[in-house]
């Protein structure tokens, strides 16, 4: 059993260990409060000898995989190399961490361009009800379509 993707603190996860409720838990760090949390999830799998394959965010989780002392599982998501100038580099099945800067990754113009129009609907919505939108699945289905409608980068010139 895998679970823990949806999970918001080190403490569910502690409680799944302690249950011995999954095989492999599956934290994500930006929904558990960070680097550090995360690193705590962790550590109380390695003790528990629970497998780790950190969930969504690879830009991230690859950098922490790197630091379980057991090879862990990191899911790769290719729809999401849009966001980024820089793509995970993967070779005979494994991921690569890069020697760039950071976690290595900066974000692409189409990723502003997402986060621009996300702003500007939160901020419509607000204006319009003056208070943050509560229907987050419809909200979820108009940004969609709208992200949809916006080009793709274009490929950058290897020659450069």
């Amino acid at each position: 059993i895998a679970t823990g993707e949806m999970l918001t603190s080190a403490a569910e996860h502690a409680d799944l260990i302690r249950h011995r409720a999954a095989d492999v838990l599956m934290p994500d760090a930006p929904r558990v409060g960070g680097i550090t949390p995360f690193l705590k999830i962790a550590a109380q799998a390695e003790q528990a000898g629970v497998m780790l394959a950190p969930h969504f965010a690879m830009e991230l989780h690859v950098h922490l995989a790197a630091a379980y002392p057991t090879e862990p599982w990191v899911e790769h998501f290719d729809w999401l190399d849009p966001l980024f100038n820089e793509h995970l580099q993967i070779r005979d099945g494994r991921m690569h961490l890069s020697a760039r800067p950071g976690l290595g990754f900066t974000l692409s113009e189409q990723a502003h361009a997402w986060a621009d129009l996300l702003t500007a609907w939160a901020q419509r919505a607000r204006e319009a009800t003056g208070r943050q939108p509560r229907d987050l699945i419809a909200a979820a289905l108009d940004l969609l379509e709208a992200v949809r409608a916006l080009p793709l980068p274009a490929e950058p010139d290897a020659s450069a």
